[in-house]
């Protein structure tokens, strides 16, 4: 395959690095693992199958193999040639087509996951691409024009389709450690007002802005620790943070709370000066989400095979 055109942030990903951050390595990975998961299983994969990652723009593929491929995710408006494809369909590319992603419809990251995935540097236990350290996936590095990336995908499967990731007016969250720091207004605020994805956001955090900023009861300092996707912290700007997969391994600033795990991928979809709300659940509630998410992802994968 080769890269002809591509205005998107487009990388090689798996699930991430999960043993190495008393080292420093953070753990980088797909944003929206859900959605990662969901194409990988539909295309006969383990889930944790190297595949492309698109942000937001475009980008044109030129396949000089068949391969059997879908595309999860962001909602992208997509052909083979001059053909629409769609999201969640299991499909198959003959040799001498293009492959063209040409912009997100709804949401912010997409992935090509092809049967057998694609062939990427292995590096501490990970073919995801580590931006800041300059390993792992395609060298280290983002993609772009006359890229050749190898798709070890030769078989012929079945065209079927899926539902995507249930979409939800609210992110879940849950109590941070330092939440009952936080000033009475600061929580209602957290938890009543609508926040703005800033255009400054990136893979190692997303930035939210807001009319009435999230304050503490009294300055505090905390020795720094570790930290993990997920995140919400707040610096001394009152304006939170929500820490993405190539977040850094530790941090220092007070911490109101967590997006759970369940609900991180759909988080990762929202788009720059989108508005998000958030709403407080228990451990049970986290967990049983998460269940539900990881239910879905086997039943594909069971229908997938049977398919």
């Amino acid at each position: 395959m080769r890269i002809n055109k591509i205005s998107a942030i487009a990388s090689i990903q798996d699930l991430g690095r999960k043993n190495y951050k008393q080292y420093g390595v953070n753990e980088s990975g797909a944003l929206d693992k859900w959605s990662f998961m969901l194409g990988n299983v539909l295309v006969g994969n383990e889930p944790n199958t190297p595949a492309i990652e698109i942000i937001l723009g475009g980008i044109e593929i030129y396949c000089d193999k068949p391969m059997t491929f879908c595309i999860s995710g962001a909602n992208y408006e997509a052909f083979i040639d001059e053909k629409p494809i769609h999201n969640n369909y299991r499909l198959r590319i003959e040799a001498g087509k293009t492959l063209r992603l040409v912009r997100a419809m709804s949401g912010m990251c997409a992935y090509i996951c092809c049967y057998g995935g694609f062939k990427a540097d292995f590096v501490l236990d990970s073919y995801s691409t580590n931006f800041v350290a300059g390993f792992g996936g395609y060298g280290g590095r983002a993609l772009k024009i006359g890229d050749e990336v190898i798709a070890n995908s030769k078989m012929n499967l079945s065209q079927i389709a899926v539902a995507g990731i249930k979409q939800q007016d609210k992110i879940r969250i849950i109590q941070g450690s330092e939440w009952d720091l936080f000033t009475d207004e600061a929580k209602y605020s957290l938890l009543n007002n609508e926040f703005i994805v800033s255009s400054k956001s990136n893979r190692m955090g997303y930035r939210l802005n807001c009319d009435k900023k999230l304050n503490l009861e009294n300055e505090i300092s905390l020795a720094s620790h570790g930290v993990k996707a997920g995140v919400i912290q707040v610096p001394s700007s009152g304006e939170p943070i929500v820490l993405m997969q190539d977040s850094q391994t530790t941090g220092g600033y007070p911490k109101i709370a967590s997006i759970i795990e369940a609900d991180l991928g759909l988080f990762s979809q929202y788009r720059f000066n989108s508005k998000v709300k958030f709403e407080l659940v228990d451990i049970q509630t986290a967990l049983q989400a998460k269940k539900e998410r990881i239910n879905h992802i086997n039943n594909i994968k069971e229908y997938a095979s049977e398919n």
